[in-house]
């Protein structure tokens, strides 16, 4: 059995080494989750936009439809009392 009273210059050094070694690894890992959180924030944002751009085109769309509706009512009405108007 071998007991030391001090550890060794080199066991000093390498342990030293060692715990650097794993505080750079945990940072790395944080720095590589954080990435992937910023990236899935951006995904979700842009998919968020999209959907915004898709519901107002829709609306826009819908907006369109009930305009030219309101038209061809407008001119069913118009053949119509021309039609009464003529006698056919």
């Amino acid at each position: 059995m071998v007991i030391w009273s001090e550890a060794l210059p080199e066991t000093r050094e390498e342990l030293e080494f060692f715990d650097h070694e794993k505080q750079r690894e945990i940072e790395e890992a944080l720095e590589a989750r954080r990435r992937e959180e910023e990236d899935s924030r951006a995904e979700a944002e842009r998919l968020e936009a999209q959907e915004r751009e898709r519901i107002r085109m829709n609306e826009e769309k819908q907006a369109e439809a009930k305009q030219q509706l309101r038209e061809t009512e407008k001119q069913k009405a118009l053949v119509s009392k021309l039609l009464k108007e003529y006698g056919l």
